[in-house]
């Protein structure tokens, strides 16, 4: 199993790191794909074009909210967690000045899983199924389905990562810290 290899490694930020950045890359390539397809303005404005390109715009935004939160919290607080872990730390005997958010990192990470789960579920329902049925004038359209689709499996990848690793290793370092108390 993955868990393994990440204690094995006994450096869970290295790992995420190591998940995340490539992620983050390649966002970083689609957003500037999309924009340039959507600044020259040739997508169909029908309905379903629309709610579609809306939908995959605030997904974008979204998911580097979701990057963004794991660079600027969750690393420092893994970084925070598998120290004490090391040290040996108590939760339930110490001063309580570490003041670590320790049920609102699962709680949001959990959140932030279901959040995009729910938004790939409403793109996909709206999203026009035979790409290959498509006619000229819907290139720019299929260009940006197939973007999404490598977005979408990121992002899958990482919500695979979040919910059979991340939250278990967090979990369990927490319970060895007595943090769950």
């Amino acid at each position: 199993m993955l868990h393994q290899a990440v204690i094995s490694r006994n450096n869970i930020v290295e790992f995420i790191n190591s998940s995340y950045n490539p992620l983050l890359q390649e966002i970083e390539t689609n957003q500037q794909e999309l924009l340039a397809i959507f600044n020259k303005n040739t997508i169909q404005a029908t309905a379903d074009n629309n709610l579609y390109l809306s939908l995959a715009n605030k997904l974008m935004d979204e998911l580097s909210s979701l990057l963004s939160y794991r660079h600027e919290s969750l690393i420092p607080y893994l970084n925070t967690l598998s120290k004490k872990v090391e040290d040996g730390h108590n939760c339930s005997t110490c001063s309580g000045k570490c003041n670590l958010p320790h049920q609102t990192i699962i709680q949001t990470l959990m959140d932030d899983v279901a959040k995009m789960r729910e938004h790939l579920y409403r793109m996909y329902k709206v999203a026009k199924p035979n790409l290959y049925e498509l006619q000229e004038d819907q290139l720019d359209y299929k260009a940006v389905r197939i973007i999404m689709h490598s977005v979408e499996l990121n992002i899958l990848q990482m919500l695979f990562i979040d919910e059979y690793e991340l939250i278990n290793f967090i979990k369990e370092s927490q319970v060895q810290i007595y943090a769950h108390a």
